[in-house]
C-alpha cells in the first residue's frame, strides 16, 4: 500500500512540474534556424543535465509559431522593414516594419480571424498598428474552416525593430501569448 501510495506521489510532482513549463497547455514551434542550432547544442552537449531554471523563456520568438491547446496555430515572421503609402492609416515617427501572421485552424470549430488580436511594444513604448490596404496589410475577415490556413501582413510603426514584443491572441477564450525578437 505504502508503495502504491509513493509511488502516486511521485506521478502526481511530475505532473504538477511538467504543468509548470507552460501555463496555457499549447506548444512552441521553433523557426528553422532556431532548430538547427538546437540540434547542433544537443550533439555538443556531453551530458544530459537539464537546463538550468530560468535558461529558456517558453516566449515564442518572433518567426516561431505557438499551437495553443486546442489546435489553435499561430506562426508570426520576423519584422522586415515597411514603407507605408501614402493612403497607410497610421501617423508613423519610428521605424515601420510588415510581419507575415500565419493562423492554422486546427480546432473543430470555424475561426473568424477578425477577433484576432495583436499589439507590440518596442524600445519601451507601444507601437502603433499599421493599417495599408494599398499594400495588402490589413485583417482577413474571411471564416477560417478547420483544417484549413490563412495568411495575411500586419505593420507596426517600432522604436526598435531588433527589441519587439508581440502579444498575440486568437479570441476572448484564449491566452495571450507574447512573441519576443
Amino acid at each position: 500500500m505504502k508503495k502504491v501510495i509513493s509511488i502516486s506521489a511521485v506521478a502526481l510532482v511530475a505532473l504538477s512540474l511538467t504543468a509548470c513549463s507552460d501555463p496555457s497547455g499549447g506548444t512552441v514551434e521553433k523557426s528553422g534556424a532556431d532548430n538547427a542550432s538546437q540540434s547542433q547544442a544537443a550533439k555538443d552537449s556531453t551530458t544530459s543535465a537539464a537546463p538550468e531554471a530560468g535558461s529558456e523563456s517558453s516566449d515564442p520568438k518572433l518567426g516561431d509559431a505557438y499551437t495553443w491547446e486546442n489546435g489553435m496555430k499561430i506562426a508570426v515572421s520576423k519584422p522586415k522593414k515597411f514603407k507605408p503609402s501614402e493612403y497607410a492609416m497610421a501617423d508613423v515617427q519610428g521605424k515601420p516594419q510588415v510581419f507575415t501572421v500565419t493562423v492554422t485552424n486546427g480546432t473543430e470549430e470555424d475561426f473568424k480571424p477578425v477577433i484576432l488580436s495583436l499589439s507590440a511594444s518596442s524600445g519601451g513604448s507601444e507601437a502603433e498598428q499599421i493599417f495599408d490596404s494599398s499594400q495588402g496589410v490589413e485583417m482577413p475577415t474571411t471564416t477560417v474552416k478547420p483544417g484549413k490556413t490563412v495568411t495575411y501582413k500586419v505593420a507596426f510603426d517600432v522604436e526598435d525593430p531588433d527589441d519587439i514584443t508581440m502579444d498575440v491572441s486568437p479570441g476572448f477564450e484564449y491566452d495571450s501569448k507574447t512573441f519576443v525578437s
